[in-house]
């Protein structure tokens, strides 16, 4: 469902957020956006006020409610509010890495995994099923097509 007065919305949830009220505010999400205005308005609010509040919300909504789409925001939110950049790779990386064993049918977030491979935070043994997965959709995504040939050199 869609909120009528998506400002209204966002400043709510920005307040529920800032206040630890995140049941309520997961109860704003599930009852006014859909999932491209929640990852946006959160992505938002993490720029906006303490970006680790907003990740520290996502996680408690993980808890009862772990899968691909809260993994998805867990991992905007992490590169967006994470200081150190290591830091926000690792976590965000890692959050891509579960999003897609809760929808390993989502080539996407697989390329989203592989933009991690050159700088080698993305472990090997997802490199190649990842390229191939994405290559099978997009046969010539740039970024899977760099992957595998970067294994082709490595032999």
């Amino acid at each position: 469902m869609k909120s009528p007065n998506i400002v209204s919305t966002y400043s709510e949830l920005e307040k529920l957020i800032s206040d630890y009220e995140f049941e309520k505010a997961q109860n704003l999400i599930e009852t006014s956006l859909t999932e491209d205005a929640t990852k946006s308005m959160l992505v938002k609010i993490a720029g906006h006020t303490s970006g680790n509040l907003v990740y520290t919300f996502v996680s408690k909504v993980l808890q009862k409610d772990e899968n691909s789409f809260w993994h998805k925001v867990a991992s905007k939110v992490a590169f967006e509010t994470f200081s150190d950049e290591h830091e926000a790779e690792k976590t965000g990386l890692y959050h891509i890495l579960k999003a897609i064993e809760h929808d390993p049918t989502n080539w996407k977030m697989k390329e989203e995994a592989l933009k991690h491979f050159r700088d080698g935070a993305l472990p090997e043994k997802y490199i190649k099923p990842y390229a191939e997965a994405v290559l099978r959709q997009e046969p010539t995504n740039h970024i899977a097509l760099m992957a595998v040939e970067s294994e082709v050199e490595a032999f």
